[in-house]
């Protein structure tokens, strides 16, 4: 009985010490609402006018196997590059610049996605992981009809890779829909552009689920082809208006 006494007496102290999921999660909204003091307006015009990259990129990492350790990485090196470019950096004036972890904490509020956006993947016409690519095709369609463009997907047959052809205020979109569970590659940027050049379209994006992996981000940039999360879609004139700043 004694032994099992200071079994009990240690498990609840352990169980006092260690702190649960709901005293964590309180722990990350206070870090979050943290004042973060001011910021030079250099760094502020730069955090929001990159907020919407961030959001995609981290809605598109967190779909990968170790989503949140890789978009920790990203969300560092980001604040890394931003803290080198800044005119005090270079001038070795650090005491006027943030430090990185506060940088990095403005990030990860930006980069979170809000409420509005939230109930939009908690609708009844959803994204499911288990729905076929076919099916995911004309949830593309959909999203764009929604946020007010005239799409429809092309089926089975296809239109020279085109898998969605969209168009809005004269001007045509085509779109190249992955359902992947892992990176997307470079052949989807191929087609995609390929079939810009066969409709003579204006725009070219391909749509996936999941990440991008470096040489189709690479050959993106080269291209012209926008690499979109479907959570994008709905939203496609502000995507277009921020690519074009």
């Amino acid at each position: 009985m004694p032994r099992l006494a200071w079994l009990l007496v240690l498990a609840l102290l352990l169980a006092a010490l260690l702190p649960s999921r709901r005293r964590l999660a309180r722990g990350t909204a206070r870090w979050l609402r943290r004042p973060l003091g001011s910021l030079p307006s250099p760094l502020r015009r730069a955090l929001k006018r990159e907020a919407p990259a961030w959001r995609r990129r981290r809605r598109q990492m967190l779909g990968g196997r170790n989503g949140m350790r890789d978009w920790h990485r990203e969300r560092a090196r980001i604040a890394t590059d931003l803290l080198s470019a800044m005119p005090e950096a270079a001038a070795g004036r650090r005491s006027r610049a943030p430090g990185q972890r506060t940088l990095e904490r403005e990030i990860e509020r930006l980069a979170r996605p809000s409420w509005r956006w939230r109930s939009v993947r908690l609708s009844p016409r959803r994204f499911r992981a288990s729905m076929s690519p076919a099916q995911y095709e004309r949830f593309c369609a959909t999203e764009l009809r929604r946020g007010g463009w005239d799409a429809e997907a092309t089926g089975a047959s296809g239109d020279q890779g085109a898998d969605v052809i969209a168009t809005r205020r004269r001007r045509t979109l085509v779109l190249q829909c992955k359902l992947y569970g892992q990176p997307v590659g470079n052949r989807a940027v191929q087609e995609v552009h390929a079939a810009r050049s066969h409709r003579r379209a204006d725009l070219a994006a391909v749509v996936s689920n999941a990440g991008y992996t470096r040489s189709a981000l690479a050959l993106a940039r080269s291209t012209g082809v926008m690499l979109l999360h479907h959570d994008d879609l709905r939203r496609m004139d502000e995507v277009l208006r921020g690519a074009s700043r």
